[in-house]
């Protein structure tokens, strides 16, 4: 689920489905896009994506490794960070 946000919010900020763009993706309500776009704007273009490949990175260990899965994603949300 972390990985999906991610993805959308790079969506958003490419300007794919942004209420002033070419409109909203199918099935996205117009004040969810708002929502998306404002908690984007929080992060760069090059943290989601750095983001988003450690995440498949955990994925990875996730199912490739005898380790603690929750130790794995608490890491994540670590180096995540605020923002």
């Amino acid at each position: 689920m972390l990985a999906r946000q991610l993805r959308i919010l790079i969506r958003v900020k490419e300007g794919r489905g942004q209420p002033d763009g070419a409109g909203p993706e199918p099935g996205r309500a117009q004040w969810k896009i708002k929502d998306l776009a404002q908690q984007g704007a929080r992060f760069s273009d090059a943290a989601l994506r750095a983001h988003l490949v450690m995440l498949h990175q955990v994925d990875f260990h996730l199912k490739t490794s005898t380790g603690n899965p929750r130790l794995w994603l608490e890491w994540a949300l670590v180096k995540m960070g605020p923002g």
